[in-house]
């Protein structure tokens, strides 16, 4: 995994020779000033996550980095408090503090059994300069002489230093830097692993108003919806889902894609629709979303449903923005539709089936890369490594795929590489 890691050079040269981590690479960044940071980001092209030093300059980030790329930033934990009281080798009554979280400082005194006085802490957003943050602590020492300044900031720090005010600055631990590279690295596998990926599906009466007309009276109505929620019910049983919104003739449900692909046997059937219309006389439309994030892929699903008004029962939009229709006359059987006239050719050469054709090119196509394992191809299409061979080599046998080298896995032996050319 390739991180991008910024911050100013200070701190930078503190951290990286504490992180001790195999299978990753971090490459700094250091800026002189916070404002350089858009510039940064917008040149860098080549990366799978972003590590902050810190909680300031991530908010200065935010609005500038790619929802699709993970993005973490190192936090002042316990064990950066505590060891900066065992650096100063006393436990302060009267504290100004920022960045850190209070409570942290809170449960470390408590632990200590000692007691804080008087307690000053900073709440700032994005937007507030390092001069506001420096004001704040000056006051307070100026208010209360005895008072001891922790900040997380060196540029405040340097500003509190020029105007003569004693700080004292709290650095990363080696535990604080490992739990911010997990929590990156949590990240970039649920980015990456689309099982996990959040789905929305979007449920509509498409008969609704001639239901309505052919019910004689509100008590029959009232039953039909009843046994209707009922069936609602045991699908949202089966796809582990919550149900998000309800009205009259629309239900929201929100799940991951794993059970999406399970529960449609890779989209070629929807069991519900079809039980539904053979109890009911319902039809169903239906506009399924995928996306690294709950957001979007709701609005994938919402937006998908203007496709539905062309006769198509239901429509998956992924999470690279691909329409997949899923066609029905009969409501009974499902067939993916794909005007990728080479990848119907790789599927005819090669016996692989065209759904996961398509899967292996949108890997592909995500992971920005084009070399893979056996393993990484069965956990994609959600199969046996076996199955991984196979496909691999039934893509070797018509050359597109080749064998590159060897992967050490963190267990196990070494994987065999390929690059996939499809």
């Amino acid at each position: 995994m390739k991180i991008s890691f910024l911050g100013v050079k200070r701190r930078i040269d503190n951290i990286m020779p504490k992180i001790k981590r195999e299978n990753i690479e971090v490459t700094p960044y250091v800026y002189q000033s916070i404002d350089e940071i858009p510039n940064i980001l917008e040149n860098i092209k080549d990366t799978d996550g972003f590590l902050f030093t810190g909680k300031y300059p991530y908010g200065i980030a935010k609005d500038h980095l790619r929802a699709d790329i993970p993005c973490v930033y190192l936090s002042f934990d316990e064990s950066c408090f505590l060891t900066t009281l065992l650096k100063i080798r006393h436990h302060p009554e009267k504290i100004s503090v920022d960045t850190i979280n209070p409570d942290i400082i809170k449960k470390v005194y408590s632990e200590l059994n000692s007691d804080i006085l008087k307690f000053d802490s900073i709440h700032f957003d994005f937007k507030t300069n390092i001069y506001d943050i420096a004001d704040f602590h000056e006051h307070n020492y100026k208010s209360d002489s005895e008072t001891t300044i922790f900040t997380c900031l060196y540029t405040v720090y340097d500003e509190l230093s020029k105007r003569k005010i004693p700080a004292v600055l709290i650095n990363h631990t080696h535990f604080s830097i490992n739990r911010g590279i997990e929590n990156l690295l949590t990240k970039y596998y649920f980015y990456n692993s689309k099982n996990s990926y959040p789905a929305v599906i979007i449920i509509k009466i498409a008969n609704y108003n001639e239901i309505l007309g052919k019910v004689l009276n509100e008590f029959k109505l009232q039953k039909m919806l009843i046994k209707l929620h009922e069936q609602l019910l045991f699908f949202q049983e089966d796809i582990s889902a919550f149900l998000m919104n309800r009205s009259d003739d629309t239900y929201t449900f929100f799940t991951t894609r794993y059970f999406v692909e399970k529960y449609t046997n890779n989209y070629r059937h929807f069991p519900l629709r079809r039980d539904i219309y053979n109890k009911f006389g319902i039809k169903f439309k239906i506009s399924i979303g995928f996306s690294a994030n709950p957001q979007t892929a709701y609005y994938n699903a919402k937006s998908s449903f203007a496709l539905l008004e062309n006769g198509n029962d239901t429509v998956v939009r992924t999470e690279e923005g691909k329409i997949i229709n899923i066609l029905s006359s009969d409501y009974n059987e499902f067939s993916l539709q794909t005007t990728d006239k080479k990848l119907k050719e790789i599927a005819e050469k090669t016996g692989i089936g065209l759904i996961n054709l398509t899967k292996i090119k949108n890997m592909l196509k995500v992971c920005k890369k084009t070399e893979f394992s056996a393993f990484d191809i069965a956990r994609e299409l959600n199969t046996s490594i076996r199955t991984g061979n196979r496909i691999i080599n039934s893509l070797k046998d018509v050359n597109l795929a080749e064998e590159t080298g060897l992967e050490q896995p963190h267990r196990g032996r070494p994987r065999k590489i390929f690059k996939i050319k499809i």
